[in-house]
């Protein structure tokens, strides 16, 4: 018998080791008997291998009915080496009678399986834990790296200091999936808090404010001192740097020698090495530019140090702002004196001044910006390419120049112009200082000679078959009479390679060549594709579900064995599951990432998040809110405050089902709100459908004409159409009760008024979103269309149609303002005799995201006793905005005009601008104004100043409820106020 034994060390890569060649049991010349016999059978020994049969036997170069030899022998333990699937071969040639068998002996390779942490200190995310432990998910298994990932482990719970850390870990082997589960336990033991802290060196400040600057005690030392953590530390560090960088001591160097860990005290006591270095300061010389400028312009206070490249940049830096306020010819040179004597570097003993000389030059303004020669573009399309500006009245007052804004113009515009067949393309500019004669005035000339346009004559596939280049056709951009553009072809490229990749050629390659046509000014353009091996998937395994019900999570991974081993299937996988927002983590992988294999196990790895989360904030409302509770003063709103506190609990991952249950309250002056939700993403295991069913109950009183309750219920599917379109189908059932000791209207209305309302309703919604950035819009449109109808049949005491519909639109005017405008038209129809709009179902509007006109819910028609509002059955409001820069990138303004009303019925909608009486509230209030925007991480913050020039008058009642109801008081004539306040979050629409 002749037997060759191949084993592979456990190391990053296989390492292949012939370790006995040829191990005889017989004499030589018997062994050499086996050459050049025919192979009877190829057997494997265990018979369950970690590959498919058919797998194993299409790698084998070997096959039944081969003639054996010695070198095929090892070439096919060489590729059996290779799949990565074994530790240890072993193969054995011996006779049966006249027919040579040969037999494969077997030993599992394993691989790292899921990796979880257990007993994490709440301080710390169990993810950074399992990071540390650097066993990426499928890659080889070696036990012997497990002592490494104990250590880094404590390492990171000694850096948030929990010094008294142990970790042990447990190994749950699966043969059959060749897979190693890790579970590392914790027991952290005691957190250590800072100690006093040790300075040494050049301090110069007290060692009180050196403390004080790192934070690390808390309440300034009345509770003590802080916890240890790395965040801390270094944010102690920076502290120092601070305080040292206020004294202008810029070169200060702060380093952490040790941190002394005292276990009797548990605290950790920081040795930090100090050098406050020399006191640099910063001058302007030549012009006045304040301290903080060039705090902000000079990089060598965010470096925190001083260097030769710094103060270069510092000086660029200084030239463009000059140059931004029109001083075009500015230049900025750096000095370093120390004791009145320039020196190329600074003694790091000594204090030091940094000058920046400067030369402004004369101020220009940019009077022109012309563009000729171009045809193929327009000049729209050219300045939005364009950095240089001429002079505007609100941002560019100066316009914008500089000779390296227009050279990188230059480049722009010929780049544009190539990547659309224009390869010849020439752009020249010619600045004139004294522009039509006037002094301190640029004109700038931008001539594009745009040569020929090269376009495609001929697109050839090559190195697939006649089906699968059909199949590629489509999703190549490029086409035959195109103009020649670099970026069709990359996009091209992509294209195809992701469509060869997402059917599992994964080491697909695709050269693109361009040769001359036959024609001037023309080419062809050749793909060549190399599409390699194609990969299938062999099993999907799964880990790390505790909770969660398998089938959820089965039906959100679209990859079934047998299918095209896609990386794009993979991914889109994992982003299902993270739709659901019920795991923390999901780690996708292959296992034996590096073997070769034709099909490959696909890992995906879970960690369930927290089911339980809660939410909490306080915010307030400023705006012409206020007015009598329980009197009947200022029926058109007051100057008021309101602020509100918002507390929530969610149970995410409700039966393992991926649902959600909350509550959600809200508590002000004005409202008392609990909302009880249960949603269902990806209802049915489809992505385009969501369910959620809702149970409110609402108190409030943010129309004064009257305080209500509501208790609601409503069921409502959600369906997303495509990207941008979506449906809403809701089932609603509600019942409100309006207190009649609130409403304020006329006596014989208070009757009919007050009446419990009960509304059961059908309603579906259509959802157009094509903004850019559905925050702060600056280009796009945006559409909802809703319709609802009200019907005994649903338990409803009243039957009416419900349509509300808004449309906005976004649209850039030049790089930096944006026209923005949104209508809103709505009606309410009772459909049968006798039915009518219950007061609390009326179309009630005014206010910061309506008509900034009115004051909150103030618009439409009211009592003609007391003068509160009524709402109405039809609504129509129109806004206009024009929203541009300030200063800088985040503070805005914004010029608007606001047109509508809620009116009394359909029928009497009307432009009409003036109010035919102190009754007539049918027409169109206008309301202009100013507005403040600043921008922050969760949208715009809002101060809008309006001015309504029509509002309407109205009569009031002075005088108590009191008075009213036994016919005491007085009329009074009053008006809405023309002048409104609004603050909030957000753009109005």
């Amino acid at each position: 018998m002749l037997r060759f034994t191949l084993v592979a060390l456990r190391k990053q890569r296989l390492v292949l080791g012939l370790l006995s060649l040829f191990a005889l049991t017989t004499s030589a010349a018997f062994a050499q008997s086996y050459e050049g016999r025919r192979i009877a059978a190829i057997r494997f020994l265990p018979e369950q291998q970690p590959l498919p049969d058919s797998e194993l036997r299409q790698i084998l170069p070997l096959k039944t009915g081969d003639i054996y030899t010695a070198a095929k022998l090892r070439a096919a333990l060489a590729a059996l080496f290779r799949t990565g699937r074994f530790i240890n071969l072993t193969a054995d040639a011996s006779l049966e009678g006249d027919e040579l068998i040969l037999s494969f002996a077997t030993q599992k390779n394993e691989f790292v399986g899921s990796v979880n942490v257990d007993g994490t200190p709440g301080v710390m995310p169990r993810g950074a834990l399992i990071n540390a432990a650097k066993l990426p998910l499928g890659t080889p298994f070696d036990e012997s790296v497990l002592t490494q990932s104990v250590e880094a482990i404590e390492t990171d719970l000694r850096l948030e200091g929990f010094y008294e850390s142990q970790v042990r870990y447990e190994l749950e082997r699966d043969p059959v999936d060749q897979q190693v589960n890790i579970r590392f336990y914790v027991e952290p033991g005691t957190r250590a808090k800072f100690g006093p802290p040790n300075f040494k060196g050049h301090a110069l400040l007290t060692e009180d404010a050196l403390i004080k600057a790192t934070k690390w005690k808390r309440l300034r030392g009345l509770l003590g001192w802080q916890y240890i953590s790395e965040q801390k530390v270094q944010g102690g560090i920076r502290g120092i740097l601070q305080a040292y960088r206020q004294k202008e001591h810029l070169m200060a160097k702060v380093s952490l020698e040790r941190l002394d860990y005292q276990p009797t005290q548990q605290v950790a006591i920081p040795s930090l090495r100090l050098d406050a270095g020399p006191q640099v300061q910063v001058r302007a010389i030549g012009t006045k530019i304040s301290q903080a400028n060039l705090r902000k312009l000079v990089p060598i206070y965010e470096e925190q140090s001083v260097d030769k490249d710094l103060l270069i940049e510092g000086s660029r830096k200084v030239s463009a702002f000059l140059r931004g306020k029109g001083y075009f010819d500015a230049q900025v040179e750096y000095a370093v004196e120390q004791e009145n004597a320039p020196v190329e570097e600074i003694d790091p003993k000594k204090d030091a001044y940094i000058d920046f000389y400067i030369e402004k030059g004369l101020k220009y303004k940019v009077a022109a910006l012309n563009l000729q020669g171009n045809h193929y573009f327009d000049n729209a399309t050219l300045l939005e390419r364009m950095a240089v500006r001429p002079a505007t009245i609100l941002r560019y007052r100066q316009g914008r120049y500089s000779d390296e804004l227009l050279a990188g113009d230059r480049q722009a515009i010929e780049g544009l112009y190539r990547a659309n067949g224009f390869l010849n393309v020439k752009v020249t500019t010619t600045v004139t200082r004294q522009h039509n004669g006037k002094t301190q005035q640029v004109g700038i000339n931008v001539d594009v000679n745009e040569g020929p346009q090269t376009r495609i004559e001929a697109l050839r596939i090559e190195g697939v078959g006649d089906s699968d280049r059909s199949v590629l056709e489509g999703y190549v951009n490029a086409t035959i009479g195109q103009p020649y553009s670099v970026l069709t072809l990359n996009s091209d490229r992509e294209r195809i390679l992701n469509l060869l990749y997402s059917n599992g050629y994964s080491e697909a390659n695709l050269d693109t060549s361009v040769e001359r046509g036959s024609k001037p000014d023309t080419i062809q353009v050749i793909y060549r594709i190399q599409s390699g091996a194609q990969h299938f998937v062999r099993k999907v395994i799964i880990t790390g579900l505790n909770e969660t019900d398998a089938s959820l999570v089965d039906k959100r991974i679209s990859l079934k064995p047998g299918d095209p081993l896609s990386n794009n299937e993979i991914f889109a996988s994992q982003r299902r599951l993270y739709d659901l927002g019920i795991f923390a983590r999901v780690d996708t992988a292959l296992q034996n990432p590096d073997g070769e294999e034709i099909s490959k196990t696909v890992l995906f790895n879970l960690e369930e998040a927290s089911r339980w989360s809660f939410n909490g904030g306080l915010g307030a409302e400023i705006a012409r809110i206020g007015g009598g509770v329980t009197t009947l003063d200022s029926p058109a709103g007051g100057a008021g405050f309101s602020p509100r506190i918002s507390l929530g609990v969610n149970r995410s991952n409700f039966f393992g089902l991926g649902h959600t249950i909350g509550a959600q309250t809200r508590l002000s002056t004005i409202q008392r709100r609990v909302l009880l939700s249960y949603l269902a993403p990806q209802f049915r295991g489809s992505d385009h459908f969501g369910l959620t069913a809702t149970a409110l109950y609402d108190d409030s009183r943010n129309v004064l004409t009257y305080s209500a309750k509501r208790l609601e219920g409503s069921l409502q599917l959600a369906q997303r159409l495509n990207r941008a379109d979506a449906m809403q189908y809701r089932l609603t059932f509600r019942k409100v009760t309006v207190d009649p000791d609130s409403i304020k209207v006329a006596p014989a209305l208070i009757p009919i008024l007050a009446q419990p309302v009960r509304v059961g309703s059908f309603s579906t919604t259509f959802i157009q979103d094509r903004r850019d950035d559905p925050v702060d819009a600056k280009r796009g449109r945006y559409t909802t269309i809703d319709f609802g109808i009200a019907t005994k049949a649903f338990a409803s005491s009243e039957n009416f149609t419900r349509l509300l519909a808004k449309n906005s639109t976004y649209y850039r005017i030049g790089k930096d303002m944006v026209f923005a405008r949104s209508i809103n038209f709505g009606i309410l129809t009772p459909y049968t005799h006798g039915s009518t709009v219950p007061l609390p179902e009326r179309f009630f509007g005014g206010g910061a995201y309506s008509h900034r006109g009115f004051a909150e819910n103030q618009a439409g028609p009211r009592d003609l006793i007391t003068g509160f509002p009524l709402g109405g059955k039809a609504i129509l409001v129109n806004n206009l905005e024009l929203r541009f820069p300030l200063i800088g990138d985040n503070l805005g303004g914004v010029l608007f005009h606001d047109a509508g009303n809620v009116y009394s019925e359909l029928k009497h909608i009307s432009l009409k601008w003036r109010q035919g009486s102190i009754r007539d509230f049918d027409y169109m209030v206008h309301a202009v104004g100013f507005g403040i925007r600043y921008r922050t991480p969760i949208g715009p913050v809002r101060i809008d100043l309006a001015f309504s020039p029509n509002s309407p008058r109205f009569n009031g009642f002075e005088g108590s409820r009191e008075d009213l109801l036994f016919g005491r008081g007085k009329e009074a004539l009053l008006r809405v106020n023309q002048f409104q306040f609004h603050i909030s979050l957000g753009q109005a629409f």
